[in-house]
Formats: structure tokens, C-alpha cells, sequence
């Protein structure tokens, strides 16, 4: 908060020294323009009144050296408190980098204890799983000792159900096997006797066939018979040769006929 106002301060007295300065300025060119001969005729009313501006600047510029001094000193000891404070914050500083540092080694040293106490609990808790898993393997063994009696007498046990579940099953096959033989037994003595009275009944259809054809055959030749005869006769009354006729009768006929 002190810094800012020195500085506004000074600027505020800078303002009128650069006015000034400007008309000193101003005043100077017109001079050097004065001079050259090319150039057009300057104004007196102008003139006057750039001489009264710098009367004025002068006046001003008077009135501000107290001022300015006043300032300086200001600044002189704003400019020391400055330099002290920064002494004070550099000290600070480094008191606060002496604390971090005790700090970055305490923390250091704590770690290292936390480590070593994480590796001793690492050790001891290894430790407790081996002993367990001995006495685990121990148990283990002991149970297998207790069962394998236990184990062996129920493997017979179940040995003897197998041997003689497989004879009441192989005795039920047998069986089977007998019921099923006498029950294809008699099947293939029906199926014989069945197709034994199919062929008899075949064979005594083919005998009625072979009969009927025998008297078909027979109707056939007493029939062409009777058919030459009365051929025959008819050709004896009329006169005529008898081959005809006696083409439709069985047999060649002599060549006089």
C-alpha cells in the first residue's frame, strides 16, 4: 500500500515539467524557423501567447521545487525501507528453507523407520505362514492317516456292491437271454408252419390251375373237334376238298385229302 503513492505523486510533478519542457520546445522551433528566410511571417498575437505559456511553465516549475524535493526524500526513504524489508524477507527466507529442509530430513528419517517396520512385519508375518502351513500340512497328513482305514474298508464295501450287482445283473441277463431265445424259438417254428400251410395252399391253387387249364384245353380240342367235323361234313355234302376242313384239327393233314 506505501509503494503506489511516491509514485503518484511523482507522476503528478512530472506532468508540469513535461509541459514545460514542451513549450521550451515549441519556442526553440519557432526560433530556428524565425531564422530561415523561406519562411512565411509568424503571428505576434501567437508569439505573446507561447511567452506568456512559458512565464507560466516557469512559474510553475518554480512553485513545484519544494515539492519535488520533498518527494526525493520521500523516495530516498521509501527506497531504504524497501532495502530493509528485503533483508528481513531474504532472512525469512532462508529460516524457511533451514525449516524445510529439518523437515525434508525428518520426514526422511520416518520413512526409513516406516520402511524397516513394514520389512520387520513383512518377516514376522512370512514367518507365521510358514509355521502355519506346516502345521496345516501337518493336520492334513494326520486326516489322511485317520481316513486311509476308513477310506480302504468303504472301497471294499463298494467293490463287493459292484461284483455283486454286476452278478444279479449278468444272472437277469442269462435269464433274458433264455426267454428271448425260446420266444424266437417258437416265432420260427410259427413263421415255418405259417409259410409250410402258405406253400400247401400255394401249391394246391397252382394243382386247381394247372387242372383247370388241363379242361380248358381239353373243352378247346373237343371243340375244334366238333367244329372239323361239322367242317367235314359240310365239305362231303357240297362236293369240296377237305383241307379246309381239316385244317382246324390237330396234326398234318395227308396230302389226297
Amino acid at each position: 500500500a506505501p509503494p503506489p503513492e511516491p509514485a503518484r505523486r511523482r507522476d503528478s510533478l512530472m506532468l508540469p515539467i513535461a509541459a514545460g519542457t514542451g513549450v521550451v520546445v515549441l519556442l526553440l522551433a519557432w526560433l530556428v524557423l524565425a531564422g530561415r528566410p523561406d519562411q512565411p511571417a509568424i503571428d505576434p498575437a501567437r508569439i505573446d501567447a507561447l511567452d506568456n505559456r512559458l512565464r507560466q511553465a516557469e512559474a510553475q516549475a518554480a512553485g513545484q521545487g519544494p515539492a519535488l524535493q520533498q518527494a526525493n526524500q520521500r523516495l530516498g526513504a521509501l527506497e531504504t525501507t524497501l532495502r530493509e524489508r528485503e533483508a528481513a524477507a531474504n532472512q525469512a527466507l532462508a529460516a524457511l528453507r533451514e525449516a524445510l529442509e529439518q523437515q525434508k530430513s525428518a520426514v526422511a528419517a520416518q520413512q526409513a523407520q516406516v520402511e524397516q517396520r513394514i520389512g520387520e512385519a513383512q518377516n514376522a508375518f512370512s514367518q507365521r505362514i510358514t509355521g502355519a502351513e506346516a502345521q496345516l500340512a501337518q493336520r492334513v497328513a494326520a486326516a489322511e492317516a485317520a481316513l486311509a482305514p476308513k477310506l480302504a474298508a468303504l472301497d471294499e464295501a463298494q467293490q463287493q456292491r459292484l461284483a455283486a450287482l454286476e452278478a444279479a445283473q449278468q444272472q437277469r441277463l442269462t435269464t433274458l437271454e433264455g426267454k428271448v431265445t425260446q420266444q424266437l424259438s417258437a416265432a420260427d417254428e410259427a413263421a415255418k408252419r405259417a409259410a409250410a400251410e402258405r406253400e400247401q395252399q400255394m401249391n394246391a391253387r397252382f394243382t386247381a390251375l394247372e387242372q383247370r387249364e388241363a379242361r380248358i384245353t381239353a373243352a378247346e380240342q373237343r371243340l375244334n373237334r366238333l367244329v372239323a367235323s361239322t367242317a367235314l361234313t359240310s365239305a362231303l355234302e357240297a362236293g369240296q376238298p377237305l383241307g379246309a376242313a381239316l385244317a382246324g384239327l390237330p396234326g398234318t393233314p395227308p396230302p389226297a385229302l
